[in-house]
């Protein structure tokens, strides 16, 4: 059976939202199938755990040592919410040193990760996103000519971070002032987007029928649905 290294915790707030999305998934593996293990990644320490106690991560081979008894894993189920489960920096590592992982590559993540620049690469191929503004520490704001771009209602959220924390729906000029300091405390990149309504996607699903032989007509017909 495969060794499934269930990864929780992370670097950002999010990670009392990724310690209960692991034990959803850590409860829900096929035990004839697979033997999942909790690993724990924070900025304190690498840790594999189970009801017997914990025990530390070689980080040479993602392995540990149990009873003497080294622990290889065959998988890992990333369940990190915000760095570095969703910015390509646990994607690189395992991809450096063999392991197979969930999500996209490093390289992949590493881009969706930046929601601004994620959208400018996007718009490359005539995805339509929102219209948005991209601000650092050391820029100086004008609100009325943000607003003149943009519009209200916006959004103004970190633009590294992940989507739990900093984000403010802007409906007034002055709300927009306190909404970009308080993204601020939450990342040194802030975008500002405009709001855009519709139906939102949150996970989008690709349906095949039975034997047939090209899926693009299918994948055509999803994203006009969806733009």
């Amino acid at each position: 059976m495969k060794k499934i290294a269930v990864i929780e915790g992370g670097y950002s707030l999010e990670k009392a939202v990724s310690l209960k999305s692991s034990n959803t998934i850590f409860e829900n593996l096929d035990r004839s199938k697979f033997i999942p293990t909790k690993v724990l990644i924070d900025k304190k320490e690498w840790v594999a755990y189970d009801n017997d106690g914990k025990y530390f991560i070689d980080k040479n081979d993602f392995s540990y040592t149990k009873n003497g008894i080294k622990h290889n894993f065959d998988f890992a189920f990333i369940i990190i919410h915000g760095s570095p489960g969703e910015d390509g920096k646990l994607q690189g590592y395992f991809e450096m040193i063999g392991i197979p992982h969930s999500t996209s590559s490093s390289s992949v993540t590493s881009l969706t990760f930046q929601k601004f620049h994620c959208n400018q690469f996007l718009k490359n191929f005539g995805v339509n996103v929102a219209e948005a503004l991209l601000f650092r520490l050391e820029d100086k704001i004008d609100e009325t000519d943000i607003l003149n771009k943009i519009g209200l209602p916006c959004f103004v959220k970190p633009t590294n971070a992940g989507s739990s924390y900093g984000i403010t729906k802007v409906k007034s000029l002055k709300e927009l002032t306190p909404a970009i300091k308080y993204a601020f405390s939450y990342g040194n990149e802030v975008i500002i987007e405009a709001n855009i309504k519709g139906r939102e996607v949150t996970n989008g699903i690709l349906q095949k029928q039975r034997g047939a032989k090209n899926t693009s007509n299918y994948r055509n017909n999803f994203r006009k649905r969806i733009l």
